[in-house]
């Protein structure tokens, strides 16, 4: 059943589709209901003709007893616009604008998919995070979320954080649903990804030790910055980590620069990040990887590549 809040009369579907004739022009609210189905709701504009909710004029919706609710809260300052969900494997769950009270919101989503979330403002800056539900997760609680290039840098290199948990797991014959993802990522995981990262591959990459320093509370003893960013990956999967773990230190320091308002300098260590990540796939194709690990590397740099564009092309905000 689907009800427009301002239609009192629920329509019901036929075949699966639902079609609401001659809706006046405006806002509307849209909330559709089935039996045993967690439900759906979006703020539409009708301008007159054919309006599509959902993705693409479909509506994906969870059985009550696999559904979480990702519930967010946008920053004070941050006026929300939309969200688009998308799990790495069945795309895009929910592309819209979700009804919000000052930039609160809640949508259902199924509880064994792994989300990003990105979040739109009304300026059309976009923030990301990602959301991998707990088997045992109701709810999922998202605060403070943030738009911008620091936004975007903080989720690139959180993404990175998974992916390299992830990738040990898979190298060290673990379950990859062992480690922290998503939400479960905290501060104290981040340094300890960061701090095995310098030592793994400090060497592959130049002038990342201020940034490091800085992001695990230490003092960088080395003011020359040695680093040189000229060694070795080296083979097999040992190469692969250390590929990864390249790329979360620049990810580090393009987050950095883009904390202390030099976008020119984040810039460039996003597009460092860009082509060190076309050298892990590269390295992954070349040297004939275990299917699950080449499986897993390509389609993680596939998704974040989308991510460090819009970091790029991200204004700096000057009050960060």
């Amino acid at each position: 059943m689907a009800l427009l809040e301002s239609d009192p009369e629920a329509v019901p579907s036929f075949s699966g589709v639902i079609t609401l004739e001659n809706p006046e022009k405006g806002d509307h609210q849209l909330t559709v209901n089935g039996a045993g189905m967690a439900p759906y709701s979006e703020r539409l504009t009708h301008e007159g003709g054919t309006t599509r909710a959902g993705v693409d004029g479909a509506i994906p919706m969870s059985a009550n007893e696999d559904a979480v609710k990702v519930r967010g809260e946008t920053a004070e300052g941050t006026a929300l616009a939309s969200v688009a969900l998308d799990d790495d494997f069945a795309g895009t769950v929910y592309d819209g604008r979700p009804p919000s009270d000052d930039g609160r919101f809640g949508i259902y989503a199924h509880r064994e998919g792994a989300y990003t979330a990105e979040i739109r403002d009304e300026s059309g800056a976009t923030g990301a995070l990602r959301v991998n539900p707990n088997p045992d997760d109701e709810t999922i609680d998202l605060s403070g979320i943030e738009t911008g290039k620091v936004a975007l840098t903080e989720f690139l290199l959180r993404f990175l954080v998974e992916t390299r948990l992830q990738v040990a797991a898979i190298r060290d014959d673990e379950d990859i649903d062992s480690v922290p993802t998503g939400q479960n990522i905290d501060e104290g995981t981040v340094a300890e990804v960061v701090a095995a990262a310098e030592e793994n591959a400090g060497e592959l990459v130049d002038g990342v030790d201020d940034a490091v320093a800085e992001l695990l509370g230490e003092e960088n003893e080395d003011s020359d910055d040695n680093g040189g960013g000229n060694g070795s990956l080296g083979g097999g999967v040992a190469g692969v980590v250390r590929a990864v773990d390249a790329a979360v230190l620049i990810a580090v320091a393009a987050r950095a620069a883009a904390r202390d308002g030099r976008g020119d300098d984040a810039d460039r260590r996003l597009e460092g990040l860009r082509t060190r990540l076309t050298s892990l796939d590269d390295a992954v194709e070349g040297q004939g990887m275990p299917g699950e690990l080449a499986g897993f590397v390509t389609g993680r740099t596939e998704r974040i590549r989308p991510r460090i564009d819009a970091a790029v092309e991200a204004e700096l905000d000057t009050e960060s």
